[in-house]
């Protein structure tokens, strides 16, 4: 009986322990998260008063793919012989930056709080009759720093469009978004204008902490601008050994046309 009493006590003390210890063990779990989200929304508060936006975005034109950048410029291709100031960018002077290139945007949360990229569109500040010169273009290649959400936009369309890549290797879902500090996203923006020269710029929506506001996405306070491909004479530089070739690039501007139609049927009926 002696023994059974002993036994009876030992397992009452331990199971009283192990209570102790799984309710201190909620207890703090509980605490723990509640001052990791005061904190969060403290850095908000802070960011927030000191006129901060809760994300920052980095922005850069980089080629399509493995493509270099296109240009228009009033040039003939013995003028250029070096294809390094066609490659670069940005470009020597009396260059256009021409379609298609894309615009890499990086987006991080300032702080742990999550911010809710509600959507992303493209506006044009200015449609422009397409310069004099013609079209030139270098093979080139290109790197991402992150897995990217890929996506395209036709500044050709009215009003202009912006959707999600569905090809298999880059498929994206398409907005909302979140990002927190330490978990930003990476959004490569396809720009393609076949009729006509452009300046636009993309406006960000988000919200966080019940606030809504919106960035402003563009070079450096100027707006991006682009070139149209049009009707204009097309060369190609290959390599040294074979250096510019006349291209005609009526077929493949057909094809882009009829692809961007399709995604548009698609998107309507989405």
């Amino acid at each position: 009986m002696a023994l059974a009493a002993v036994a009876l006590l030992v397992w009452s003390v331990g199971v009283r322990s192990w209570l102790l210890s799984a309710v201190v063990a909620a207890v703090t779990a509980s605490v723990t998260g509640a001052v990791g989200v005061a904190i969060a929304r403290a850095q908000h508060a802070v960011s927030r008063l000191a006129g901060e936006q809760p994300v920052q975005i980095t922005s850069s034109v980089r080629p399509v793919s493995a493509d270099g950048f296109a240009w228009v410029a009033e040039a003939e291709p013995a003028e250029l012989q070096d294809a390094y100031a066609v490659r670069t960018w940005p470009p020597n002077s009396g260059y256009a930056l021409a379609h298609p290139y894309k615009v890499d945007i990086l987006v991080e949360g300032r702080t742990a709080q999550a911010v809710v990229l509600r959507r992303l569109r493209v506006v044009v500040n200015r449609r422009r009759p397409a310069i004099r010169g013609s079209y030139f273009s270098v093979v080139g290649s290109t790197g991402a720093i992150l897995d990217p959400r890929v996506f395209h936009i036709d500044l050709d369309a009215d009003p202009p469009r912006l959707w999600p890549s569905r090809h298999q290797l880059d498929a994206a879902p398409d907005f909302p978004y979140t990002v927190t500090q330490g978990d930003p996203e990476m959004f490569h923006i396809h720009v393609t204008a076949l009729d006509a020269d452009y300046d636009w710029h993309l406006e960000l929506d988000w919200t966080v902490g019940g606030e809504s506001g919106t960035c402003v996405l563009d070079e450096g306070g100027s707006p991006f601008s682009i070139a149209a491909v049009g009707s204009r004479p097309e060369f190609r530089y290959y390599g040294p050994d074979t250096g510019w070739q006349t291209v005609d690039g009526s077929e493949d501007r057909a094809q882009l046309r009829a692809w961007r139609e399709a995604e548009h049927r698609r998107r309507r009926r989405t």
